[in-house]
């Protein structure tokens, strides 16, 4: 698998970046198998959904800045070193304090987050 910089990977390409966490979107989704759309904590038709682990925000490696999203439940541990069931508790600036080496699949301007190498 090649190495490389963001401003050099192309679309539905899988690669390995390395770079920084610059901003976290979420930590936790919730999907509502009832209504079957994402939601809040509490859906508008009034289930509480399971809280999926899935982290999201900015991935930067100095020469682009791009959104990412982790593809499971175990990447996402891996990537914060924390369990699902503390999956709100984690505090997003622990995640941008250290480079993160990933595997990731692009598709569109997003990066899917399929592995955590480093």
């Amino acid at each position: 698998m090649k190495r490389k910089f963001l401003d050099q990977i192309s679309e539905r390409e899988y690669c390995i970046v390395e770079g920084f966490i610059v901003q976290v979107y979420s930590t936790v989704s919730y999907f509502c198998d009832k209504c079957k759309k994402f939601s809040d904590e509490m859906c508008e038709c009034g289930n509480f959904p399971e809280p999926i682990f899935r982290i999201s925000g900015v991935f930067s490696d100095g020469t682009r800045t791009m959104t990412f999203t982790t593809v499971s439940e175990k990447i996402a541990e891996n990537l914060s070193h924390v369990k699902k069931f503390d999956a709100k508790k984690i505090d997003p600036k622990e995640l941008m304090n250290r480079p993160y080496e990933l595997l990731v699949h692009v598709r569109g301007e997003k990066l899917y987050v399929k592995e955590v190498l480093g």
